[in-house]
């Protein structure tokens, strides 16, 4: 080692001591000496050890040789001996096993279920089937039944996006085009949104009308589907053509058949009705539904006699029919007009009895929970309604005015608007106002009638009723009937004195007088005008005060 002193201001080199190197070399060769002695004293064998490993490996070479020798050689001759006459004695036919007899009192054997079972695929899901091997919808499967799956927790508008984006990759995808209609109508009721419905009439019409890929399951599935959205959208026409396309894919289906005719009849279109019952008669004669339907369809002809055993032969044979309270009605109304109306009385109490309709006298078929019900009603019982009724019997010389002026002017606006209702004589009626939507036509005619209504929302947004003047000739007489819904009351108005003009309302009867009276039609009532002269009045329906604002808005219009 090389060190630098100072002495006398200057660096001098300083002289190695190399005694002390060597001695340091000379401790680092005797330890290394005595760790190499010290390994061999640990790793040294003793004779014992080396003779007994070398004793186990001769041994295990000697094992191998015998297990090879063993399998290689050939066996003895007495073994293959007695190999051949087990073998010969294999051939012998077996004796047959003795089984008792099935005797009649054994119960039946189990039947051995089947290792894959068939699946009812019409209760499953439409968009968890399985998806056939080369359709189109196929890479997206995984899309489609996340969708699905949102749709089942009430997720729609996760739902909706994801079918959007399956359609924004693929827009023919008829799963996702039908998915993505279930979610649009139910966001339409979650947020009463007319838009959304007319979206999802759009999307259910791609899958049944215009989608070329869609099978025929998902067109009937999605034809089926529009009924109810389209009847919501006032879009009736759409309803039947939609019933056609069911009858043109499944012509040996009843049901749909059955279905055409309804829409037809909502439609109004009675001879086409007509024509489709009797063509469904001669394919299916024996079926009641469809002999039901026709019995209405007498009764709309007038034809009592022979609609009445149509009719009952559906409700006593079809389980359908049975549950369908409107066919109660229709047998009670025929009964009636017969001059039975005992027996429609007892055919009444009896859908009592199954439910069908609140009471004798309420035989409404649309019922909301929770609604008072009584025949006449109060004013003190409309409390949230009676500044609006003060206001309307206020203005009642300017509506009388307006209403005199459209019956001198233009009397044949004033339309006969049911007249299986009448009796005898004359019912006829000028719409201002028609489930929830303004005739600006006739507004015209009676401006400040309408201007004051504008007012009254109850009235001009109830989708289940009318704002009409009405009037009655000398000598009319209606039949008993009622309204479909318990949904709304009706408020009439006589605009001038007439004192003898009858309204009864289930088991009570008024005159209809100077004095505004309310009632609800879903019970049974009559109006009746036994003087000679015009009686002249205006109707005003409106929702029922116990129905929730939301329940109004999600109710469609009829």
């Amino acid at each position: 080692m090389v060190a630098m002193n100072r002495r006398g201001g200057k660096l001098h080199r300083a002289e190695p001591d190399l005694k002390e190197d060597k001695d340091k070399r000379t401790a680092s060769s005797n330890s290394k000496d005595r760790s190499q002695e010290r390994y061999y004293e640990i790793h040294q064998w003793t004779t014992f050890e080396k003779f007994k490993w070398i004793s186990f490996g001769i041994l295990t070479v000697l094992a191998m040789l015998v297990i090879y020798y063993c399998t290689t050689l050939p066996p003895p001759k007495s073994a293959m001996r007695a190999v051949k006459t087990d073998k010969v004695r294999s051939t012998e036919m077996p004796k047959p096993k003795s089984y008792p007899k099935v005797r009649d009192t054994d119960p039946p054997l189990p039947k051995q279920k089947p290792l894959v079972q068939e699946v009812d695929l019409s209760k499953v899901r439409p968009l968890q089937r399985p998806i056939p091997t080369g359709d189109q919808d196929r890479p997206f499967v995984i899309d489609i039944l996340s969708g699905d799956r949102f749709l089942q927790l009430g997720w729609y508008q996760e739902a909706l996006d994801k079918f959007n984006e399956i359609l924004q990759e693929f827009p023919q995808s008829v799963r996702a085009q039908f998915g993505a209609a279930e979610a649009l109508c139910h966001l339409s009721e979650e947020k009463l949104s007319a838009s959304l419905y007319k979206e999802c009439l759009l999307a259910y019409e791609k899958v049944g009308f215009d989608s070329i890929l869609s099978s025929k399951d998902f067109k009937v599935m999605a034809l089926s589907r529009i009924m109810e959205p389209a009847l919501r959208n006032s879009q009736i026409e759409l309803a039947v053509r939609a019933a056609k396309k069911l009858t043109e894919i499944q012509p040996d289906n009843p049901a749909f058949m059955t279905l055409l005719v309804v829409e037809l009849i909502k439609a109004k279109q009675f001879k086409e009705a007509r024509r489709q019952v009797e063509k469904a008669l001669t394919l299916w004669k024996g079926n009641s539904n469809i002999k039901a339907y026709k019995g209405y369809l007498l009764m709309v002809e007038g034809n009592m006699n022979e609609a009445l055993p149509l009719i009952m032969q559906g409700i006593r044979n079809s389980e359908d029919i049975r549950k369908d309270p409107k066919f109660y009605s229709f047998a009670g109304d025929a009964l009636t007009r017969l001059g039975r109306k005992s027996e429609a009385d007892a055919l009444y109490n009896e859908a009592v009895g199954l439910d069908l309709f609140p009471s004798l006298w309420q035989r409404s078929v649309i019922n909301e929970p929770g609604l008072r019900a009584q025949a006449f009603w109060k004013m003190s019982d409309l409390k949230s309604y009676s500044s609006d009724l003060n206001r309307i019997e206020q203005k009642m010389d300017t509506i009388s005015s307006e209403a005199l002026n459209v019956l001198e002017n233009h009397p044949s606006l004033f339309i006969n608007e049911n007249p299986a209702v009448v009796e005898a004589g004359n019912w006829r009626t000028f719409k201002l106002y028609d489930k929830g939507k303004r005739n600006s036509d006739n507004c015209l005619l009676a401006p400040k009638t309408c201007a004051l209504m504008d007012t009254i929302p109850e009235a001009v947004t109830c989708k289940h009723g009318q704002v009409k003047f009405a009037i009655m000739s000398p000598n009319t007489k209606m039949w008993p009937h009622v309204s479909r819904a318990n949904t709304k009351l009706r408020v009439l108005y006589s605009l001038h004195s007439n004192p003898k003009v009858h309204i009864r309302v289930g088991s009570e009867e008024r005159l209809l007088s100077s004095e505004t009276v309310v009632f609800d039609n879903s019970f049974e009532h009559e109006l009746k005008n036994d003087s000679p002269k015009l009686w002249l009045g205006l109707a005003v329906d409106m929702w029922h005060p116990d129905l929730p604002d939301k329940q109004k808005q999600k109710l469609p219009p009829f």
